[in-house]
């Protein structure tokens, strides 16, 4: 909740941007600008110019497939590529699958097939290649993908599982000023982020990828995920070219606009 002296501080930033008509109204339907603005904590280093410029983009819902669609998507894929889940699985992960609470709180999922890291990255790969392709766009990746690696060192199932989880696109999101990677992840106490989960949610919802601009719908790091140890994997679109991109960024350090660090709810 603001307090008053906060509450009054954000009035007269926005009333020294003199919004057009549209930009107000783009900000009051868009919840993620409004949290941005309210929340930080020296208005006078907030990236006024980029902040309308973000207000001229009219806010969109992200288009997030109905979970209700999830099992029987997965379930094709399984059979299509003799992956292994059961109806065990299946049951297991029903217990936990719920509606999407919002466009930056996604219901996505994690899928395991054993056979260790490559293997199921690979998989994941050929899965949104091919969703992707169906929706007339490119697909590249940057990288060998020998080269990545789990962050965290928990114990890996040896069998097949398939499990519900809760992501976050917003809170590591900051259109406005941006964000580090390396300094939140120095900074935070989180242990565990989503790994596979990012691509293997992307693959069940493709038209999120192609639809990626870095301004209404953000790029996804994949932050349980490094490429030599030191590189994150980032999901992105080149938007005049139609093509989603799988990379990595040196830049690590660096104030990024566009990308989210995707954590658990």
């Amino acid at each position: 909740m603001l307090t008053k002296a906060k509450e009054l501080r954000v009035y007269d930033f926005l009333k020294k941007l003199e919004l057009s008509d549209v930009q107000s109204k783009n900000l009051n339907r868009n919840p993620h600008l409004e949290s941005l603005l309210s929340n930080c904590s020296n208005l006078s280093q907030f990236n006024s110019e980029r902040f309308k410029a973000l207000l001229n983009e009219e806010p969109v819902e992200i288009p997030w497939t109905s979970t209700d669609q999830y099992i029987e998507r997965i379930m094709k894929r399984n059979d299509k590529r003799n992956w292994g889940l059961t109806m065990y699985n299946v049951k297991c992960f029903m217990l936990y699958l719920k509606k999407h609470r919002s466009s930056l709180n996604p219901t996505g999922v994690n899928i395991w097939l054993g056979k260790g890291l490559v293997y199921n990255w690979t998989e994941a790969m050929f899965w949104l290649k091919d969703e992707l392709e169906a929706l007339n766009h490119d697909f590249k990746i940057s990288f060998d993908t020998s080269r990545i690696k789990f962050r965290s060192n928990f114990k890996r199932r040896s069998d097949c599982g398939l499990f519900a989880v809760k992501l976050d696109v917003g809170t590591y999101w900051n259109p406005v000023n941006g964000i580090a990677p390396w300094d939140i992840l120095r900074s935070s106490s989180i242990k565990v982020w989503p790994d596979l989960s990012i691509p293997f949610t992307l693959a069940l919802n493709p038209q999120v990828f192609t639809k990626m601009d870095g301004k209404t719908i953000p790029y996804m790091w994949a932050p349980g995920l490094v490429i030599d140890s030191n590189n994150l994997p980032v999901f992105y679109r080149d938007e005049p070219k139609s093509t989603a991109h799988v990379i990595y960024d040196y830049r690590l350090d660096d104030s990024v606009l566009t990308s989210s660090m995707v954590t658990y709810a």
